[in-house]
């Protein structure tokens, strides 16, 4: 290696680099690390990836070292949870899993929006039930469908786009 070849401490760390910095730190802590001060630092930064990879080292601590500074991390942690990026704040809550589990933690956990309800009734146009008979490479030998009524291709649905055979024959495939 020349002298040319070597980077100065100066240089600007690719963005690469720091974001997986925390995950291969927290994962594999170095004796002469303080990978806690690393991830605390890199918790603020401004690309979301790197952001993210802190909150879940936390995580990864937890479980490999079993020590963490409660004054300074879970204000931290809980402040992820309000993050705008939907993946900080997953990591976030995947990290007070670990740290709950791994230190007994308890967190203020954020009331996260909840999930539009499922419909009652979803109308259905056309319903297929298929078997297939296949060898042991996964290979279609036949298939067939359910005999004709509801489920099956009748004159009250569409033909099969596949062009499968009605009622109870079975077809080869192709």
């Amino acid at each position: 290696m020349t002298e040319k070849d070597q980077t100065d401490d100066n240089d600007y760390t690719p963005l690469e680099y720091l974001a997986v910095l925390p995950i291969d730190f927290s994962m594999n802590p170095p004796e002469d690390v303080n990978v806690e001060s690393v991830c605390i630092a890199l918790s603020a930064h401004p690309d979301v990836f790197v952001r993210r990879n802190a909150i879940l080292g936390f995580g990864h601590l937890a479980r490999v070292t079993r020590k963490l500074d409660e004054a300074l991390v879970k204000p931290i942690i809980e402040a992820a949870l309000h993050d705008k990026e939907p993946s900080v704040r997953g990591n976030a809550d995947d990290a007070m899993d670990d740290i709950e589990h791994f230190l007994g933690w308890k967190f203020k956990r954020a009331n996260l929006p909840a999930m539009p309800p499922a419909p009652r009734y979803i109308r259905t146009a056309t319903a297929y039930r298929v078997y297939l008979i296949m060898d042991e490479d996964s290979n279609i030998l036949a298939e067939r469908h359910d005999l004709p009524g509801v489920i099956a291709p009748s004159d009250k649905f569409a033909p099969d786009p596949r062009g499968l055979s009605y009622g109870h024959e079975w077809r080869l495939p192709g």
